[in-house]
Formats: C-alpha cells, sequence, structure tokens
C-alpha cells in the first residue's frame, strides 16, 4: 500500500493498524465516502514526543492532493470538508525520526452539512471558497505552502471587517 492506487481500502470508524517498515515506507489507506461532509482521521501514535516528530500523517483527495497534513510524534487527528462523494485517502510516512512501532488510524466520514468549513483546493482567486457575512468559517492550513482564498458577494457598497 505504498501509493494511492495500491491503497488497502478501508471502512469507516473502523480501527486499523499499520506499521512503518522502514524509513522509505509510505502507507495509504482509501475511504469511500458516499457524500459530502466532514471526514476525520485519528492516529494513534506509538510514541509520545511533542519534541520529535515521527509520522507525517494527511488526509488526500483521489488526486493525491494535501487536504490537511500534519508531523507529530503523538496522537493527532485531522479532519477535511469535503464537497462531494468520492474515495479520500489516508497517509502515513516518515518524518524527522523514524519509528517502526506499530500504529492505529481510524477514518471517519460523517455527512454533515460542510456550511461554515473551508475545502480544499481553494488556492486562488477562481477556486475560492465562497463565504456569508457574518457567519464564521473554520479553515485550515493544509501546509506550509497552502493558500486559502475566500469570495464574499456583496449588495452594496460598504465596509468589509475580517
Amino acid at each position: 500500500n505504498n501509493n494511492l492506487s495500491t491503497a488497502d481500502t478501508i471502512s469507516s470508524s473502523s480501527p486499523v493498524t499499520g506499521q512503518l517498515s522502514s524509513i522509505s515506507d509510505n502507507d495509504y489507506f482509501a475511504l469511500n465516502v458516499a457524500a459530502a461532509g466532514i471526514i476525520s482521521l485519528e492516529f494513534d501514535s506509538p510514541t509520545n514526543s511533542d519534541t520529535r516528530n515521527y509520522f507525517s500523517v494527511s488526509i488526500l483527495d483521489s488526486s493525491g492532493n494535501v487536504l490537511s497534513s500534519e508531523r507529530s510524534g503523538q496522537d493527532i487527528t485531522l479532519s477535511a470538508a469535503v464537497a462531494e462523494s468520492g474515495t479520500y485517502y489516508a497517509a502515513v510516512s516518515d518524518s524527522t525520526w523514524y519509528s517502526g512501532e506499530n500504529y492505529q488510524i481510524t477514518f471517519t466520514a460523517n455527512q454533515n452539512s460542510i456550511d461554515g468549513y473551508e475545502t480544499e483546493a481553494n488556492n486562488n482567486l477562481s477556486t475560492a471558497d465562497t463565504i456569508s457575512s457574518s457567519s464564521p468559517v473554520t479553515g485550515q492550513l493544509s501546509s506550509t505552502l497552502d493558500n486559502d482564498y475566500f469570495a464574499l458577494n456583496v449588495a452594496e457598497i460598504g465596509r468589509a471587517h475580517v
């Protein structure tokens, strides 16, 4: 399961145990999502370090674009709002440090409204998420290279406070 095409298919909310067999190993897991909503990835790390990043954990879309990602040496939970059904992926790889111990992931799809959540890829003006006035939006930068764009339609001239 070293790439998207050979990813192990897993069921929503069912824990799966994995292990990085070497420093260059990558593990991919596929989750079929039936409708728009919030997907979350719980990563149960075998290490408990807040200073050493043993794992890089990501949620990817069907093209391999990063929707959410974090490097960590301890348990983490990632989430991403997805606007459509399809196959999404969890990716686990080595980070700064290496651990060959077993980890556990739980990938969950919730068919909730994505109103108020930022969706990827909204990395430029043409793919900006449309937001409503006075409605908070929860977003996250998926990497150090990510830029998030938002569009607000206004009916008349005035001031906008962000």
